[in-house]
């Protein structure tokens, strides 16, 4: 079980994606800051506590819930996190990179993860971004 975060920020309403090191499955892709559940962790928790491993952010976060993705052994909680202001990354090993950007400009290759949850959440995540960032 894993879960992690779509950050966004809402003084630009830009998505943070982070590139994949080569040390991680499915490297070089671009994917959200996110993990394994660790025992006796809720799916919420253990998405804060992958962003601040793999971004050093600590800061205000807003999350909601968007989806749980099922795939033979694995299961992975979606959260919608959005933070005041675009941060610099401090990444860990497990990213190369980092990119905030909008989702029709996203970076490619895109985790397969992502794509799943653009499939899935698309609209949702379309109407979060054209808000004005100060309703959100």
């Amino acid at each position: 079980m894993a879960s992690g975060f779509w950050v966004m920020a809402k003084d630009t309403g830009r998505f943070l994606l982070c590139h994949r090191s080569p040390l991680v499955p499915e490297p070089n892709s671009w994917g959200i800051p996110s993990g394994k559940i660790e025992k006796n962790e809720l799916p919420i928790e253990a998405a804060k506590r992958e962003l601040k491993e793999e971004t050093s952010y600590h800061g205000e976060i807003e999350f909601t819930g968007m989806s749980v993705l099922e795939v033979k052994k694995l299961k992975f909680w979606t959260f919608l996190g959005v933070v005041p202001y675009e941060f610099t990354p401090i990444l860990n090993n497990e990213s190369q990179g980092y990119i905030w950007t909008t989702l029709d400009n996203l970076p490619h290759p895109l985790h397969p993860g992502i794509k799943w949850t653009l499939k899935n959440d698309y609209e949702f995540l379309t109407n979060i971004q054209k808000q004005k960032p100060q309703q959100i």
